[in-house]
């Protein structure tokens, strides 16, 4: 926390940054980042992803205050944003003759990251960094080792290191994209006479290549660096799933799609009876069915609209609302070009999450939109999340809890105090101990203290 702040001091000393800026990169209740494992269910063996949480950690600020810095350095050319991106590489697309998909993933991307290497790599495009942040060279570099070189985490009340990006630090998902651009450059060019294309997406790498060449290309991206290694597989009856849809290869070179569901889909969707907005369920089948076959060649429709209806069927959704969604999206898709109106005095809205509570959600919903242009999220308030599955994070203790609301009991009578607090609740408890012992009258709980002689209790019980 310290070296943190003594950074941010610096920067705003060196004129780098403004006094809000420092004020929101400065922590004073910063709490150590915690581990813990999400389940891989898709993989065959059920094995752990470890996610470190950096929220309010020491360097989590400074962290996001780089993301943007470092994300012009991405190369567009080798990413696609998502899977629709990736759909549309295949409009003017034939494959050559001898050649067949593959797709290459990295074994456990983040974590297989040396920090050193991404440092390295970052700090040669600083021609390209400079453009895009008010730091000088020196001092960013300093920024930068920090944030991606203080990779702790505690488990079981345990410290642990790691030389490796960690999942949950908000700089890992640009700072992995950097470095696999790099792989990209130094490996392309010596494949390039084998292949016809290749593209990724975070971990995953597409590629039409010279089936002749298959191992060697594997070949070539593992030897990249020996941290980096790489799972293949390649395509199956002219076909291979990759995001979301299945990738297929006509007699002619020509390419189709059609929408994938990995082995682990359950067809679980928001139940049409569930306890949330109307608007939620409609939005959710329209996805499904937008989803589903925007991503597929027409002539997937019949087979996926028979899938669609089951799907919604069984998540109990009327058979009429089912019908009419569908006959919706096929007249919409009839019309894309129908232009939309510009609205010159549209106001920007301001989105707010709200506990959903039936209709009392729309009434409280009503009066803020008369003051001010809200929107309001709506979250369920019930969840049998945690009757399901055990939290395995490391508990805050709670003398270094912030941003609370406590009560200290009267240890004379059945008085309470009840007050809350940004700072560290061991801090606070000091403080009130202090103001007791030091005469000074500055809260209700001094006050009662001193007019009735009574003792609180130190630390809160809640």
């Amino acid at each position: 926390m310290s070296k943190n702040n003594a950074l941010v001091k610096k920067m705003r000393e060196l004129n780098q940054i403004n006094d809000l800026e420092k004020r929101k990169l400065t922590t004073y209740t910063s709490v150590a980042p915690k581990i813990y494992g999400l389940p891989k269910i898709h993989k065959p063996e059920l094995k752990l992803r470890p996610i470190v949480s950096s929220i309010n950690s020491p360097t989590y600020e400074l962290s996001k205050f780089l993301v943007p810095v470092l994300k012009p350095l991405k190369n567009p050319n080798y990413n696609v944003k998502n899977v629709f991106d990736f759909k549309h590489l295949f409009d003017n697309i034939n494959v050559k003759d001898g050649y067949k998909f593959i797709s290459l993933d990295v074994i456990s991307l983040f974590t297989k990251i040396p920090t050193s290497l991404a440092i390295d790599l970052i700090m040669q495009k600083w021609d390209c960094v400079k453009d895009h942040t008010s730091l000088e060279k020196d001092l960013f570099e300093d920024v930068l080792k920090f944030c991606l070189g203080t990779s702790y985490f505690s488990y079981n009340d345990v410290f642990y290191t790691q030389d490796s990006l960690a999942m949950g630090n908000p700089l890992s998902p640009i700072v992995a994209d950097i470095v696999l651009d790099n792989l990209f450059d130094q490996i392309l060019p010596e494949i390039n006479s084998y292949c016809q294309l290749a593209i990724k997406y975070v971990d995953d790498t597409f590629l039409v290549v010279d089936e002749t060449k298959i191992q060697y290309i594997l070949d070539k991206f593992n030897s990249y660096h020996p941290n980096l290694q790489f799972t293949l597989e390649e395509e199956q009856n002219l076909s291979l799933p990759f995001l979301d849809i299945t990738v297929i290869r006509n007699s002619d070179g020509s390419i189709v799609t059609c929408h994938y569901n990995k082995p682990t889909h359950s067809g679980r969707l928001l139940n049409f009876y569930s306890n949330q907005p109307y608007s939620y369920k409609l939005n959710c089948a329209k996805n499904l069915i937008k989803r589903t076959l925007s991503l597929s060649h027409i002539k997937f429709h019949p087979q996926l609209v028979f899938e669609i209806k089951k799907t919604l069927e069984e998540n109990r959704y009327p058979t009429k609302l089912i019908e009419k969604l569908l006959s919706d999206y096929f007249q919409n898709s009839n019309n894309q070009n129908v232009p939309t109106a510009n609205n010159p005095d549209h106001v920007q809205s301001v989105y707010y999450s709200f506990p959903y509570l039936g209709e009392t959600s729309f009434k409280i919903q009503k009066v803020f939109q008369e003051v001010v242009p809200i929107k309001f999220g709506h979250r369920s308030t019930n969840s049998n999340k945690s009757n399901f599955f055990s939290n395995m994070k490391d508990k805050t203790k709670k003398e270094i809890k912030s941003g609370i609301v406590y009560k200290i009991d009267c240890e004379n009578c059945s008085s309470s105090y009840i007050g809350e607090s940004g700072q560290y609740l061991k801090k606070r408890m000091y403080q009130h101990n202090y103001d007791i012992k030091r005469d000074n009258n500055v809260s209700a709980l001094t006050n009662h203290a001193f007019e009735n002689s009574h003792n609180y209790l130190f630390f809160p019980r809640r």
